[in-house]
């Protein structure tokens, strides 16, 4: 739906979500992440506009009906606990004032470092238009741009000067 990639990228990843068998990133080592990109599939973000044989157009024909698109994002330690999790409403009809109603048609960065060093990322979606077999809502999405933390390169550094201090201090004391 955006075109392209987030920032005009070549390469961008796209999954389905499903409760039995939740989208899932595996890291080598603990790792930090400022941010990543997300955005609607075409498909997801058709039926949310148009509505389509299994869902009604998001918010309904009036934009009254208290829809919502929510993304969860659950970051996991090398033991599998969760972190934290991060919501991210891709489609929020919820407000009051239909002048606030939201959905996401571009690439938009969501903050990732709240959820600390992780070795794995599990995405979840939830949709207020479900029907008997599940969500009607297309539960797809696209993601770009996942950003570690960066380390400072003089960080590096810091534990050989150290031991180059100790080690000029113990020859001026033995000289």
């Amino acid at each position: 739906m955006a075109g392209s990639g987030a920032a005009g990228s070549a390469n961008d990843a796209v999954a389905c979500a499903s409760d039995s068998s939740p989208p899932r990133i595996e890291f080598d080592a603990p790792t930090v992440l400022a941010s990543a990109m997300f955005t609607h599939t075409t498909y997801t973000a058709l039926s949310m506009r148009d509505g389509d044989a299994f869902a009604k157009r998001s918010g309904g024909v009036g934009g009254r009906d208290l829809d919502f698109l929510l993304l969860t994002v659950t970051g996991l330690d090398a033991a599998n606990a969760i972190t934290r999790i991060i919501e991210f409403y891709r489609a929020d009809f919820r407000a009051a004032d239909n002048k606030l109603d939201d959905r996401v048609d571009t690439w938009t960065a969501v903050q990732l470092a709240a959820l600390g060093a992780v070795t794995a990322l599990e995405f979840g979606l939830q949709s207020s238009a479900v029907g008997a077999f599940g969500a009607n809502t297309p539960l797809s999405f696209a993601l770009d741009n996942l950003q570690p933390v960066p380390v400072p390169a003089a960080a590096g550094l810091l534990p050989a000067l150290g031991l180059l201090v100790v080690y000029r201090r113990r020859r001026v004391a033995a000289g």
